[in-house]
């Protein structure tokens, strides 16, 4: 081919690029800010953005290794079935558009995607060897390193945009953001330069190759191998419980995994001769792949451990997958890697395996077959029915928000359940709830609102006489008023009463106060003031002693002291509350 033909291919490339980015850009800003407010059906809705996403993800991908029309019709082809199983995930919701609250059908359609659009770049080019592990290895990390250089292009060019604009501003030139302000112009400028850039990153595939990103990767390995053998060999003097606390054991775990897994992938590279060479880093590999069972165990050791806890949810579905073919990862590495002979080959070998598999797996999630909301909602039902969750510890609002069909059916099959009435005003406020958050304050409003009559029913008030109402006590926080009726209901050793609610005025303002003693067995009694009847939700505060220019620390016996009267409320440098040799005020 002659310079002058090459020069216009190239064009003829870059201008195809182009159009498609702009295409891309464009439909987006459709599907985005335009088919949302109109009157196409969700599920419709649902199945073309799906369709557009993988079309235009798969086509840009591939353009460049082979033809522009090729490149189209294969995209189309994945396109049309990958909406399709995605379609199909959607009708486990009411609406189609709660697919959006389900990450990990998301994550599923994501990763089935992605590992098999390198299957069909080498597909489309060599159809017998679709399977042939350099060729997959290699439009692997092609298309990564493309799709990076590339959006990394786009946030350079925004960057000159904006700053074009502002200097052309100061002369009062506004072009370009009158032209920005045209509503599809962001998206198909982001469009048109990714397309272009990606053209030109194939162009100058012999420059900007993987190999730069992956030989710094594999520097990576024997630092990551250092801190897993620390890991394991302080597991016997740590122990399992201290393992697995209040932090997510399970996706640090799996987090590690992912990334020694992938690390090992690059050590190995497409064959032999440009993998790992020296025995310092081909030993560092083969350990790091016998160490990769004990991480893929102890990850889903901590999620049956959750799962043990807390039942089943969506979330947890997804992590048992993950884990469980992590696992299955570091087996197969393992009994591979003890092979002294062709170890390498065989790895490889496991990876395109294993990597099928998990196309299967993304895609069969998506369908009734593994239903993870359906599972969820029966192990809730089953927690709750069999007396391991109580009413308080079940996830309502994320059946009924985020579990789709099957999980409002299981709010159904729980009321039917609630035999004494306890779940109906939860389910109600989960039903009633816009966030979490807004759920939890309505479920605060009812439990508080519960036990403040219980609080009244075993409070002695001060001074005889006082009488204490619900209402009193409807602003104070639920926090507070759970707090007090633990302590008020924990006996003494000589069932005295363990606490008691001295009621006065303490400042000028004129509104009653209580100031509330508890005695704990062994200990000094606290002390705290709330103020009552109040609308604003109140929150209890300290008391200060000025008698001992302290904060109030209360000796033994003072509630006792209390209830049979020895106290008085009068005037002092400021109005307090005399019991003993004690002077309490508010501390402010």
């Amino acid at each position: 081919m002659s310079p002058k033909e090459q020069d216009r291919t190239i064009l003829l490339d870059r201008v195809a690029m182009a159009v498609l980015g702009t295409a891309a850009g464009v439909s987006f800003w459709l599907l985005v800010e335009v088919l949302p407010d109109t009157d196409v059906h969700p599920r419709l809705y649902l199945a073309v953005f799906a369709l557009a996403a993988v079309f235009f993800g798969v086509a840009l991908a591939l353009c460049g290794p082979v033809s522009i029309l090729r490149a189209v019709a294969a995209a189309l082809a994945v396109g049309v079935p990958s909406a399709a199983l995605l379609s199909l995930a959607g009708l486990r919701f009411a609406d189609a558009a709660d697919i959006a609250r389900s990450p990990p059908t998301l994550m599923m359609f994501i990763i089935m995607v992605s590992v098999a659009t390198p299957f069909l770049a080498v597909w489309l080019q060599d159809r017998t060897s679709w399977r042939r592990y350099p060729d997959l290895f290699d439009a692997a990390w092609t298309i990564t390193v493309r799709y990076l250089a590339a959006w990394l292009f786009v946030g350079v060019a925004w960057l000159v945009l904006m700053l074009s604009n502002a200097l052309l501003g100061l002369v009062g030139v506004d072009v370009i953001e009158n032209l920005l302000d045209v509503e599809p112009v962001p998206y198909a400028f982001s469009g048109l330069v990714l397309g272009i850039a990606l053209a030109v990153v194939h162009e100058l595939r012999s420059y900007l190759s993987p190999y730069l990103l992956l030989r710094l990767l594999r520097l990576l390995l024997p630092v990551v191998l250092l801190v897993v053998l620390i890991f394991i060999a302080a597991l016997p003097l740590r122990g399992l419980s201290s393992l697995f606390g209040d932090f997510s054991a399970a996706g640090t775990l799996m987090g590690v995994t992912i990334g020694a897994i992938t690390l090992i992938t690059i050590a190995l590279d497409r064959d032999n001769g440009l993998a790992v060479h020296t025995p310092l880093m081909r030993s560092a590999t083969q350990v790091l792949a016998l160490a990769l069972p004990v991480l893929g165990a102890l990850a889903l050791y901590a999620i049956v451990l959750r799962v043990t806890q807390y039942g089943w949810t969506p979330d947890r579905v997804f992590a048992a997958v993950c884990a469980t073919f992590l696992l299955a990862y570091g087996v197969c590495y393992a009994v591979v890697a003890l092979a002294r002979r062709h170890w390498m080959d065989r790895i490889r070998r496991v990876n395109v395996t294993l990597a099928l598999v998990l196309i299967a797996i993304a895609a069969l999630w998506m369908t009734p077959l593994l239903h993870a909301e359906k599972i969820s909602t029966g192990s809730q039902i089953a927690r709750y029915q069999s007396g391991q969750a109580m009413a308080a510890q079940l996830p309502l609002w994320e059946m009924d928000k985020e579990w789709g069909k099957a999980g409002q059916r299981g709010l159904a099959r729980l009321e039917e359940l609630d035999s004494d009435g306890a779940l109906a005003p939860m389910i109600a406020a989960a039903r009633e709830a816009d966030s979490k958050y807004a759920l939890e304050n309505l479920q605060n409003v009812a439990l508080g609102q519960a036990r403040v009559a219980d609080l009244i029913k075993v409070m002695p008030v001060r001074p005889e006489g006082e009488t204490l109402r619900a209402s009193d006590l409807a602003a104070v926080h639920v926090t507070v008023v759970e707090r007090w009726y633990q302590a008020c209901s924990a006996s003494l050793s000589d069932q005295a009463p363990s606490c008691v609610l001295v009621i006065g005025e303490l400042d000028e303002t004129g509104e009653r106060q209580g100031m509330f003693f508890a005695q704990v067995e062994g200990q000094n009694a606290f002390v705290e003031l709330i103020s009552l009847g109040q609308g604003d939700q109140s929150w209890a505060r300290n008391m200060y002693d000025l008698a001992n220019t302290q904060r109030a620390f209360v000796p033994d016996g003072t509630v006792a002291r209390i209830l049979s009267g020895d106290f008085r409320i009068g005037p002092s440098r400021q109005k307090a509350l005399f019991v003993g040799d004690m002077e309490l005020v508010p501390d402010n």
